[in-house]
């Protein structure tokens, strides 16, 4: 097993198996990451190994995607003897730095991506959610990126990291 994949496990025992753990996942995966663009998916596959890059936007999408997919995939791992795992999107341009820097804008209420952060930890919705996307955009579970929902994609993104992680340490 990868160190990563028995880092996240160790950590799961940590929490009670009362809590839910929320991973904080944007709507900018579904935004940016739409359909099966060959280009996109060589693009990123090739970021990933250190072979070229991508843009920010596009990084921050893949970054959120991968989030959904790991917690997804945790979710089904650990199943009922693990805490609730459920990717948040807590809401689309809140006025944080990074959007206020990114679009000139001030953004919405940074407290809605808070409040629903409380409710994934505390309210009964949430306590047989695990392994689902809360959209806070709709104010509902919906379903992520089709490719979060791909079984193998998280399979081969993994084989991708650990290819990438073998050629590092050999290069040292």
């Amino acid at each position: 097993m990868p160190w990563y994949c028995d880092l996240s496990k160790r950590a799961t025992k940590i929490i009670d198996r009362l809590a839910t753990a929320g991973l904080l996942a944007s709507q900018s995966h579904r935004i940016l990451l739409h359909g099966r663009d060959p280009a996109r998916i060589e693009g990123a596959r090739r970021a990933l190994a250190g072979e070229g890059g991508l843009s920010a936007d596009a990084a921050y999408a893949q970054s959120k995607l991968a989030l959904t997919m790991w917690s997804r995939s945790l979710a089904q791992e650990l199943g009922d003897s693990g805490p609730v795992i459920v990717a948040v999107n807590p809401g689309s341009m809140l006025g944080t730095k990074m959007v206020q820097q990114a679009f000139g804008v001030a953004g919405g209420d940074v407290g809605l991506g808070a409040e629903i952060l409380r409710r994934a930890a505390l309210d009964e919705d949430f306590a047989a959610a695990s392994g689902q996307y809360f959209d806070n955009d709709s104010g509902r579970f919906a379903p992520p990126h089709p490719d979060a929902l791909d079984a193998g994609k998280p399979l081969e993104i993994l084989r991708s990291i650990e290819t990438v992680l073998e050629q590092r340490v050999a290069e040292r």
